[in-house]
């Protein structure tokens, strides 16, 4: 059976079942092994949960509720349609989809490494590419390998395992390779839901925090400076408090997001020098768990060229170098 078609199924189960109202992984549970049919092999209800969880499709309170999360409502949207009616049957987007955002997380890259350290390049094919075997004895998840092979990554005879796709992001995974700046841009670019999401959520934060403050005027003269200056330095103009002057900003705010649940980002040189200009006045302001309402978290660091440069409080490694002859 089809690992797509299964993940299709939980989220269609989820989609009828969550109109308006909490669901319970129990009721979510009873919902999709009412739609096993006769003669059909599926993997296990813990088994669907637990990959669609770890895709970050899909989570589980802390109450047992399973919610929508963002590229999970994504690729429901991208199921096939029929008179009004959701087919199950993964399509080429729905692959494409899933393929995109299965490299993006960390933690299936952890899952990866198991199986992709056994590889090796076979310069005997045209063009080369990874070849390796399956070693018994290393624990490895069955829906995961099932899930590979369907969105074209490998191909599986036995126990010996080609890649047939996504031959760079197997590479990074085999030399446990660090993200260059020019890698993120890339990388940045696949994903500017993430930062654009992450400058709206402060937005909003900052107008209802200069709000608190009494200062509605302030509020309403927020500047969204990414929009129309992307190498500023910074992607916000706010103010900092109550006694700020109206159309003279003081605080200048980068704003970073991502899907992890800790506080990590990428910080240009251009970012740097524009905190070391603005001093105190300079904020980053850091969303984790970006695509989950229910973990999403803000961090703020004021000052972060101090903090970070001077007292050393994060810590920061260099990914790259720009090098010119003497």
């Amino acid at each position: 059976m089809s690992k797509i078609f299964e993940i299709n199924k939980l989220l269609d189960s989820l989609d009828r079942l969550s109109r308006g109202e909490k669901v319970h992984i129990d009721n979510l549970k009873s919902n999709y092994n009412e739609k096993i049919y006769a003669n059909e092999t599926v993997d296990s209800f813990d088994s669907v949960l637990r990959f669609s969880t770890q895709l970050e499709l899909i989570e589980l309170d802390g109450s047992g509720y399973v919610h929508f999360m963002r590229d999970g409502r994504e690729l429901l949207d991208k199921m096939t349609m029929m008179d009004n009616t959701r087919i199950l049957d993964p399509n080429q987007k729905q692959s494409e989809f899933l393929s995109k955002i299965f490299f993006e997380i960390p933690m299936m890259a952890v899952k990866l490494a198991k199986l992709v350290d056994s590889m090796k390049i076979d310069y005997s094919k045209r063009p080369p590419t990874w070849i390796g075997k399956i070693d018994k004895n290393i624990d490895l998840d069955n829906f995961l390998i099932g899930f590979l092979e369907e969105i074209g990554t490998f191909q599986i005879d036995e126990n010996k395992i080609e890649c047939l796709n996504n031959f760079s992001s197997i590479s990074a995974i085999k030399n446990r390779r660090i993200v260059s700046e020019q890698e993120l841009e890339q990388q940045l670019e696949q994903n500017k839901e993430h930062g654009k999401l992450g400058e709206e959520l402060t937005i909003t934060f900052e107008r209802n925090r200069l709000k608190k403050e009494g200062r509605i005027d302030l509020s309403f003269d927020i500047k969204h400076l990414s929009l129309v200056d992307e190498f500023a330095g910074y992607d916000i103009m706010s103010y900092n408090d109550k006694n700020s002057k109206l159309s003279r900003h003081d605080r200048m705010i980068e704003v970073k997001a991502t899907t992890n649940s800790k506080p990590r980002f990428f910080w240009s040189s251009n970012e740097s020098k524009a905190a070391k200009e603005y001093g105190e006045n300079y904020w980053i302001y850091v969303w984790t768990n970006i695509n989950s309402e229910l973990k999403r978290k803000l961090h703020t660091i004021q000052n972060p060229y101090k903090r970070i440069h001077v007292n050393h409080e994060w810590n920061s490694e260099v990914q790259s170098w720009k090098v010119t002859k003497r």
